[in-house]
């Protein structure tokens, strides 16, 4: 954080050196959730490169994070429109569908994800909570399975696998 602060403080930093360590301090800013902080420091590096769309995914997480639902979905959703192959917006995205009530839109986010990025753990542990929210106990093990396995705890996924297979209905 300090040398972040020196390096953008510094008249004899390039604007590019500026410029990262902005974005440096936005993610510091965010972690501390400082988050107004985090997002002046981030407008500053949106205004530099305005054609990164990654960096609008990044403004909506942290709106995200900030509790500003209805402004990251409209930023999320704008990235995604640009780059519909941003899994990292597309997880986010479906996250914040998930908190806030629309279990099916998440969903569709959330497979489209384990699809794309298959050994991306942590999308098969909102598939599961989903499952569990709708009482699909079988398939809620399955997902939670795949979480273990990928998170490498083989002792649990085994025992959530074998769970899952006395489900009759999976």
């Amino acid at each position: 954080k300090n040398y972040l602060a020196s390096v953008i403080s510094d008249s004899r930093s390039s604007e590019f050196l500026k410029i990262m360590a902005a974005y440096g301090m936005s993610q510091v800013k965010k972690n501390e959730k400082d988050y107004n902080a985090s997002l002046a420091h981030l407008d500053k590096v949106i205004n530099h490169f305005p054609d990164k769309e990654i960096l609008i995914v990044d403004k909506g997480v942290i709106q995200f994070e900030a509790g500003l639902f209805d402004q990251a979905e409209k930023n999320l959703e704008a990235a995604l429109a640009a780059d519909s192959g941003n899994m990292y917006g597309t997880f986010t995205l479906g996250q914040l569908l998930y908190r806030s009530g629309r279990r099916s839109d998440a969903e569709k986010y959330f497979k489209t994800v384990s699809f794309e990025l298959p050994e991306y753990s942590k999308v098969y542990f909102e598939l599961g909570k989903i499952a569990a929210d709708e009482e699909k106990k079988g398939l809620s093990r399955f997902y939670l399975g795949k979480y273990n396995l990928y998170e490498g705890k083989l002792k649990l996924a085994r025992q959530s696998l074998q769970d899952a297979l006395r489900d009759a209905e999976l």
